[in-house]
């Protein structure tokens, strides 16, 4: 749990700036989007779908009922449950109808603004209230005032158009089966005046005739009261489709538009910004996977971060322990220089080679200034500068380097105790790198190498080797066995952890001791070392006497 709240802290750290950013372009952008969306303002009506039959019913209506049933009340009865069912069924056309633009053009031609050319200006739409015969039609337009004038308009103009939709083609209908029906009523006159004939004068020849006539008769009953029971038919379809709309709810004037609130729209962009921002910042980070804390830092090297350094500007050509020995930045040395001596007080460290995994990473400046604050303790110490490949220790310390290591390593060992070393700081001595030689690796992986640090041992308190990165060479690998331990200094914003990792198994392969890892180069604004996860002094003799 800590360490992820570790790794949310330090990633709030990095991204807070993107973050902040995000939230005030997605509140900006909100802002103006709002305010350039026009203001619509709904008006709403529930209209409910009944047929009934009364005495203003069309007289063809209540005649055909007659006719087809003698008890007309109970006819009227299912006549009425028949419109109702009809008008039920007819409920989704009529949702259809509302949002045609047949219907919204004709009630903008009755409210007399602009016909067609205004249509844009009012959207309407209906939707069915669920397990009832209610439709809820919503009127929006940008003017409150014609939004419930349209609503209100709506029911008869509705109406109006149902009419002209289905009333010419049950006209037609109703022609053609009262033409059929006269047809078959002059036909039920005939054969009743030729029944009536034969029973007035009735003879055997006849009966058979008689038998036939009825026969026919029966049928063009039947004709007859079929034809009627179309035309009911025809006239519930055509009241259920053009009469069976009453407003439940009038319309009133909407006094709020349908904008949201410009905070909470501001709110709503600044967090979609905020997402949107830590989004891009998670595929940076999976993309730039730089070592940028020294939690991140344990977690790929296994050791304790035992220093953060400070980034400053002239870190490459001066030693900074010297110049400003109160500044903060040394005060991190000296951190350093404390959890080292807990280290020392468990691995009995005499010898310490600082290297890193590329160059650049600033191994040089830090073996520089801790050499100077490990004097500065009191301790005798010798900087060896072992980069024979591109040396720097010379020119941090102002002294020449055409005497060195170098040298020292084809002399007889014999005459080392009579040399005479510089030393530019007082209880340090620096051995410079010397004149570079063809074969550096060999060199430094020598039997006089060995000797050398046998040699120093016996004099000063504490060795410190400034050696040549892993990655490109392999001298540093060639030394870390012969000391007694190892200290990687990492790069804030440089090191890459696979690369590091790599090298850390490398020097674990061959034996060496690596006690630590430095964070170096870290921006003033992430120098806090409790909260880039760095180890204080105590929290590091407890790891080393854990592994004690």
């Amino acid at each position: 749990m800590n360490s992820r709240l570790t790794q949310l802290t330090e990633w709030l750290q990095r991204w807070w700036w993107l973050l902040a950013l995000g939230a005030l372009l997605g509140a900006a952008a909100s802002f103006v989007v709002n305010r350039l969306t026009p203001a619509y303002y709904v008006a709403t009506t529930t209209l409910a779908a009944r047929i009934t039959v009364d005495d203003t019913t069309d007289e063809s209506i209540r005649l055909a009922m007659s006719e087809v049933a003698v008890n007309k009340p109970r006819a009227i009865a299912k006549s009425e449950a028949a419109m109702q069912k009809s008008a039920v069924e007819w409920l989704p056309i009529y949702v259809q109808m509302f949002k045609s633009a047949r219907v919204q053009t004709a009630v903008l031609e009755e409210l007399n603004v602009g016909g067609r050319s205004k249509v844009p200006q009012v959207r309407i739409t209906a939707v069915l209230v669920p397990n009832t015969y209610l439709i809820e039609v919503r009127v929006r337009s940008r003017n409150a005032q014609l939004s419930r004038q349209v609503a209100e308009a709506l029911p008869g103009v509705f109406t109006r158009v149902s009419a002209e939709l289905f009333g010419g083609q049950s006209a037609v209908a109703q022609q053609n089966l009262s033409q059929a029906m006269a047809d078959v009523t002059a036909q039920l006159a005939r054969t009743n005046q030729a029944i009536k004939a034969l029973l007035a004068a009735p003879d055997l020849s006849s009966t058979e005739s008689l038998e036939s006539l009825q026969a026919e008769l029966a049928i063009l009953r039947q004709s007859r009261l079929a034809l009627f029971k179309r035309s009911v038919e025809i006239d519930l379809t055509t009241l259920a489709a053009s009469n069976n709309l009453i407003v439940v709810e009038p319309p009133l004037t909407p006094s709020e538009s349908t904008r949201l609130s410009t905070w909470l729209v501001m709110a709503l962009g600044g967090l979609a910004g905020v997402l949107s921002a830590g989004g891009l910042a998670g595929l940076i980070g999976r993309w730039d996977d730089r070592v940028r804390s020294a939690a991140a830092l344990e977690r790929i090297t296994q050791l304790p971060v035992l220093g953060s350094i400070m980034r400053w500007a002239t870190d490459a050509v001066e030693v900074l322990a010297l110049r400003e020995p109160r500044s903060p930045i040394v005060e991190a040395f000296r951190m350093l220089r404390t959890n080292l001596r807990f280290a020392d007080a468990v691995t009995s460290l005499h010898s310490l080679l600082i290297t890193s995994d590329q160059p650049g990473e600033g191994k040089s400046t830090v073996a520089a200034n801790l050499a100077v604050v490990m004097a500065q303790a009191g301790l005798k110490v010798v900087l060896i500068d072992a980069d024979l490949r591109r040396p720097t220790q010379h020119q941090k310390f102002a002294v020449t380097s055409q005497w060195g290591l170098t040298d020292i390593l084809l002399r007889d060992p014999a005459d080392w105790p009579g040399m005479t070393l510089a030393c530019p700081v007082p209880d340090v001595v620096l051995i410079p790198s010397g004149a570079l030689p063809p074969n550096p690796a060999e060199l430094l992986g020598s039997r006089k190498m060995q000797q050398l640090l046998e040699f120093l041992r016996g004099t000063y308190d504490l060795i410190i080797i400034d050696a040549p990165p892993v990655q490109p060479v392999t001298d540093a690998l060639v030394l870390a066995r012969q000391v007694d331990g190892v200290l990687w200094v990492a790069a804030y914003g440089i090191t890459h952890p696979g690369a590091l990792a790599w090298s850390k198994q490398q020097a674990d392969r061959i034996g060496a001791r690596s006690v630590g890892v430095v964070l170096n180069r870290v921006p003033r604004r992430r120098h806090w070392f409790r909260s880039m996860g760095g180890r204080s002094a105590v929290e590091t003799n407890r790891y080393w006497t854990s592994l004690q």
